[in-house]
């Protein structure tokens, strides 16, 4: 019976062992890129509300947290590639006239080129950066998964230098917002 007790333990050690070894390997790839697990949020069933401020300078109410200015950051931006959908809120730049927001859905053929093209982008180095024609027009992507409670959330810039970004993760050089489709009227 010892015996036998004991080739279960060993068998279930060896299949435990095995789960992890396929998880980390699975994983490892990401870890040592430097890249981040994917950020996580509730994703939106409207636009954000904006109003003008400031002798008509748009704002939204209240203002949207800048992901990619975070200093504290746990690694790259990355979202899983595949996504079976997703939400888009486009935010107005400081000079769009209309100051509106949208919210706009995304197929699973765009999901995944945007997720694909976040992933392929380049780091940012640190450093100060200058984007003269960053108008603060920007979007929020939350990537919906079918066995997956939560959105993996993107911030990417419209104008500028266009980053993708998201909160705590460093952010990368990124043509995602080209995916998405046309920019709705009104935002910059």
């Amino acid at each position: 019976m010892k015996g036998l007790v004991a080739s279960a333990i060993a068998l279930v050690t060896v299949f435990a062992a095995g789960g992890f070894a396929y998880h980390h390997s699975r994983n490892k790839g990401h870890a040592e890129a430097g890249h981040g697990r994917p950020v996580f949020a509730a994703a939106p069933d409207r636009a954000p509300a904006t109003r003008f401020v400031h002798r008509r300078i748009c704002s939204e109410v209240p203002p949207a947290a800048a992901s990619q200015a975070s200093a504290a950051t746990h690694g790259l931006v990355w979202v899983d590639p595949h996504p079976d959908g997703g939400i888009v809120t486009w935010h107005p730049g400081m000079n769009s006239t209309s100051c509106q927001a949208a919210l706009t859905h995304l197929s699973e053929r765009q999901a995944r080129a945007f997720a694909e093209a976040v992933d392929r982008g380049k780091r940012v180095p640190p450093g100060s950066y200058s984007c003269p024609t960053d108008d603060g027009s920007g979007v929020t992507v939350y990537l919906t998964y079918p066995h997956q409670q939560g959105s993996e959330v993107v911030d990417v810039d419209l104008e500028g230098c266009r980053w993708a970004g998201a909160p705590g993760r460093a952010a990368r050089s990124s043509d995602a917002v080209d995916v998405l489709g046309k920019v709705p009227a009104g935002l910059h």
